[in-house]
């Protein structure tokens, strides 16, 4: 209609115009009334050709009213969505399944030279601009083209590229290792492409840190790169369960300067490993303990962006560190805080952890967790992670027997670079208990999110983008306040803004893309682990020690029921009876005792002894019933429920 009103209007005027040059004498009434009746008929012939009146009213004569059933549209409605998002899972399994294998047939110790190149997503030129000695050593070249699907960017979906953190060392031995074998991924994405090209991007996240990407594209590293996918929502949801997480700040005299910026440096990077489905809060000590934020008093808050955001304010604006730090108030009250969250089914409602950044502790606290933790063993509700900062420490002993005595991790930290690294070290133990099904893999759906390069650096780019509007008002204040100043030059930046608020297609905004994710976990099935470990001598210097590790676990976490029996004469120690919660783990066992000679603790994961494991098949009757008997004391289901009893010889040093 806009058109035809165009086109009207430029009539009148040519025939008023038309009239005023050849007409000079006055002209009748019914001079004028036979043109407005001419040109009512000429614009009533145009609109009718230009909106197609009749064709519109034909079109609505077959049109026919059809009554349908509103719950069978739901149902089909429904059908189709499961549909679509089962073949978004099929894909995301296929990746898992060969990840897997792929993990399984590799070599851990080939030595992988220089000679190996993957493309680097950041590393990436135009096919014809590489120049040696100029370009950084890994750059490779890769024909790049727009492609409509992917928010035409720029991409190649003949191969994946590889992203490396920048806190990460691309040729580290675990890195380079993994991304090797992780290059068999790269027919899988293809195939999943070509049998749902609805598909977006396809990513393998390691925990070493890399990202494989499908299809390779050239990373933006504008202003710095701070992308690593181990903080990222689909990764954490996948490699971990939900969490209840408190975590302690120390705040004495000792935690200024350097230890303090690490402290602070410590807590961010934990917030930032945490999603919507995790609680949260953080306490300093002194004298007493208190809420980084006091309105979040003596509770857990949802680990949501805005409650982040407050913590991370909360732990900016710290008060000055003071007095002498009371660890047991400190303990005591988170342990009080997560006992009531876990008995009332508040809060995550599954795993739970203490997070303790300090710079030392006066002795192990034995005494409160054997109160608060050790209540019913060997089940421990929460997890205990320490967090010691410093160069110069005395006490290291009993902040890492803090952690270990309570399934829990210890980091040493005296830089700011290692911290962010050092503190992902919690994500493989809070994953322990899935692990142990290795056989079941949940399926994790994110919720929608901005595919921003790092969730952290949203409160800075909002404050970026305030900064520059604000200069340019003050500039343009200062050019012509009167101007400025005017109603309706305020009336038209109201109006711009609000413009600019409601089209979402324009400005900052076009760059983010709003997407969902579907996520699930990779396990390493590998019957036997090399496990390299920092160990502390004679408390003077650190060094490296790497030791084979059985990568069946015998911890509480796979054992039902374990009861001591007494030694007898011929019996150096007293052998301890075990019974497992799955098959696979005792049969596992089993196997690895014949086919090892010398079969001892060290080999079994958790213990630092070397003593010898005697393992035996089946119980006489008499320490069947007697096991049995410890077994019912407390409760326990019945015998006849679990997979049956195996007994294992351990010596009696080699557990508390």
């Amino acid at each position: 209609m806009k058109c035809s009103f165009c086109i009207c209007q430029s009539l009148l005027v040519f025939y008023i115009f038309f009239i005023a040059v050849t007409y000079e004498e006055e002209i009748r009434p019914e001079i004028v009334q036979g043109w407005a009746e001419k040109l009512g008929t000429e614009l009533w012939s145009l609109g009718d050709y230009v909106t197609r009146r009749v064709d519109v009213i034909k079109s609505f004569k077959e049109a026919k009213v059809e009554s349908r059933d509103g719950g069978k549209v739901v149902n089909e409605l429904v059908k189709d969505m499961e549909n679509m998002m089962e073949h978004k899972v099929d894909a995301v399994r296929r990746i898992m399944d060969t990840a897997e294998n792929a993990a399984i047939d590799s070599n851990p110790e080939e030595d992988i030279g220089d000679e190996f190149e993957y493309f680097n997503a950041k590393l990436l030129k135009p096919p014809g601009t590489y120049v040696p000695g100029v370009d950084p050593n890994g750059t490779r070249e890769l024909e790049l083209t727009p492609n409509s699907h992917f928010f035409d960017m720029p991409v190649n979906t003949a191969v994946s590229s590889v992203h490396v953190p920048t806190n990460v060392f691309d040729r580290a031995k675990e890195v380079i290792h993994a991304v090797k074998w992780s290059e068999r991924l790269e027919l899988t994405f293809r195939d999943n492409y070509k049998s749902d090209p609805s598909l977006s991007w396809q990513y393998f996240g390691s925990s070493t840190g890399f990202m494989r990407q499908f299809p390779a594209t050239d990373w933006e590293m504008e202003p710095v790169d701070l992308f690593d996918c181990r903080t990222r929502s689909w990764y954490i949801e996948a490699a971990t369960s939900p969490k209840d997480i408190l975590i302690l700040v120390d705040n004495s005299g000792s935690m200024m300067g350097q230890r303090k910026e690490i402290a602070r440096h410590v807590v961010n990077s934990i917030l930032d490993t945490l999603g919507n489905n995790d609680f949260v809060n953080i306490m300093t000590f002194v004298n007493d303990t208190k809420e980084i934020v006091e309105c979040y008093r003596d509770m857990l808050v949802q680990a949501n962006l805005e409650n982040i955001r407050e913590l991370k304010l909360g732990m900016k604006n710290m008060g000055p560190a003071t007095f002498i730090a009371n660890f047991s108030t400190a303990l005591i009250t988170a342990f009080d805080i997560l006992e009531q969250y876990r008995e009332s089914r508040m809060g995550a409602a599954c795993n739970q952890a203490i997070m303790l950044v300090t710079d030392g502790v006066p002795y192990n606290f034995k005494e409160i967790f054997e109160t608060y933790n050790w209540k019913n063993l060997p089940f421990m509700p929460v997890r205990v992670f320490t967090y010691l900062l410093g160069k110069e420490v005395a006490d290291v002993r009993e902040v890492k027997w803090m952690a270990c005595a309570n399934r829990g991790y210890y980091v040493h930290l005296s830089t700011l670079a290692e911290v962010r690294e050092q503190v992902l070290q919690y994500v493989p133990v809070m994953a322990r208990p899935m692990v142990l099904h290795k056989d079941k893999h949940p399926t994790i759906w994110t919720p929608v999110y901005a595919d921003t390069t790092d969730p952290s650096m949203t409160d800075w780019l909002w404050e970026k983008k305030e900064c520059n509007e604000q200069k340019q008002r003050s500039m343009n204040f200062r050019k012509d306040r009167q101007k400025f100043m005017d109603p309706d030059e305020q009336e038209k930046r109201n109006i711009d803004k609000l413009r600019k608020f409601q089209d979402q297609t324009a400005g900052d905004t076009t760059k983010y893309r709003f997407m969902t994710s579907v996520s699930m976990p990779v396990f390493d099935k590998r019957d036997t682990a090399n496990i390299t470990e920092r160990v502390l001598i004679k408390e003077a210097f650190w060094v490296q020690r790497t030791r084979e590790r059985w990568v069946a676990t015998l911890s509480e976490a796979g054992i039902d029921a374990c009861h001591r029996i007494n030694r007898g004469s011929k019996r150096p120690t007293s052998g301890i009876i075990v019974k497992f919660l799955r098959r696979d783990d005792a049969d596992a066992l089993i196997e690895r005792r014949k086919v090892k000679r010398d079969f001892s603790t060290r080999h079994l994961s958790g213990y630092q002894q070397d003593s010898p494991v005697y393992v035996n098949l089946s119980l006489a009757p008499a320490r069947r019933v007697l096991f049995a008997k410890a077994q019912f004391k407390d409760g326990q289901r019945s015998l006849e429920q679990n997979y049956g009893v195996w007994g294992i010889t351990l010596p009696g040093e080699s557990m508390s």
